[in-house]
Parts: C-alpha cells; sequence; structure tokens
C-alpha cells in the first residue's frame, strides 16, 4: 500500500477511518472546512503565533503565507486583519488552493488573494511582506536553499521570517525511522525532513 495515492485522497481516504479520527482532528484535515478555519482560531497555538507577531512585528500589515494546505492559517490572519497572500502548490478544494478559495468566498475576504505555486517559484517583487509564514511547509522544500533564499528576498529588510511545525531529524537514519514511521507517508510518500543544520545554513546563506 506505499505511495498509491495522492495527497488530496490520502486525506479523503483517512477521513474514513475511524483509527485516523484523532489525526484529522488534531491536524485540522475535516471535511468541513470552515470547522477547521474556527477551531484554529481558538487553538493555542495560534494565540501563540498572534503574541509572537505582536512581540516582534507590532506594526506588521501583509503576511505571506507559504504552503497553506487548505487555508486555515491564512484565513485566521486575514480575518484578523491582515493582508494576506497565500501560496499552494497544490489545487485540490480538499486541501489545496481549491479549499482556501472555498474559504475566501464563505467568509467573504476582500484582503487574501490565492496563488498556486511552489515557494521556490513565487516571482513575486522583492521586499514587499511584513512577515512571511510558513506552517508545516518548510520540510517540504524540494530545493531548502532556495526555498529560503525566495522567502528573503520578498521579504522586508525589517520583516519577520517565520516558520513552525518543520518535521526535524539528527541524521540520516533517523530520517529514515521518521518515514517509516510517519502514520501518512505510506499513503502518498511525500513527508519529509532536514536536520537542524540544514535549516540553520539554509537560514544563514539567504
Amino acid at each position: 500500500m506505499t505511495n498509491q495515492y495522492t495527497w488530496e485522497q490520502t486525506i479523503e481516504f483517512i477521513r474514513t477511518l475511524p483509527e485516523f479520527k484523532e489525526l484529522v482532528e488534531l491536524a485540522y484535515f475535516e471535511k468541513e472546512l470552515p470547522l477547521n478555519v474556527e477551531r484554529y482560531l481558538k487553538s493555542e497555538e495560534f494565540a501563540a503565533i498572534k503574541q509572537k507577531i505582536k512581540q516582534y512585528a507590532p506594526s506588521a500589515k501583509s503576511i505571506l503565507d507559504i504552503g497553506s494546505g487548505n487555508g486555515i492559517t491564512s484565513i485566521a490572519f486575514a480575518l484578523s486583519g491582515y493582508n494576506v497572500i497565500t501560496v499552494e502548490p497544490d489545487p485540490s478544494k480538499t486541501i489545496g488552493a481549491g479549499a482556501i478559495r472555498i474559504l475566501k468566498e464563505y467568509y467573504k475576504l476582500t484582503n487574501l488573494d490565492v496563488y498556486e505555486a511552489f515557494a521556490e517559484e513565487i516571482n513575486f517583487e522583492a521586499k514587499i511582506f511584513d512577515i512571511v509564514f510558513a506552517r508545516q511547509c518548510m520540510h517540504h522544500a524540494y530545493d531548502l536553499n532556495k526555498f529560503v533564499a525566495e522567502m528573503s528576498r520578498v521579504l522586508k529588510s525589517n520583516g519577520m521570517f517565520f516558520t513552525v511545525r518543520d518535521h526535524v531529524v539528527f541524521d540520516e537514519s533517523d530520517k529514515a525511522w521518521f518515514l517509516k514511521s510517519h502514520p501518512l507517508q505510506r499513503f502518498y510518500g511525500g513527508e519529509n525532513a532536514f536536520h537542524s543544520k540544514e535549516y540553520r545554513q539554509a537560514i544563514t546563506d539567504a
């Protein structure tokens, strides 16, 4: 049963399995898209993110949300008053840009724009965002150095690059264990992780 599904098919499939019920809830993968947003808005995670933004980027107005999946962070930021551009390569209405567009219409948001692209290929103008935000995204980079360099390029000089919930491994054997142990890897084969030194080097180089 290895790599037989797309990411969208994987999420639709695990929703039907009782053993994945908790994972679906905790990962905000439920079928009712607004429910995911409402739950995320009330989460400790989003409260902590807002606190850090208030602390380190209190005057921020614009946010680039990278690899935003079904859009819980993009919508939450837009509902919080930020001008948001979200970039998500998956077009699906379950877990990708299509889902974000559905939510944008549902909440009648005029301060959110949705683009379909990989983070390494966004091609926006330089130095235009107050915050570049990535949730559970950077470890999926197909070129980590290019990913971080592109985030740096579009960030204002005094801007904030904010990445959360990335997979970090100690070495290659730990990575192999991680991929073997990940509950969804066997379905779609799209998981990844980097060593902390790789993340740090990419950020330093950028």
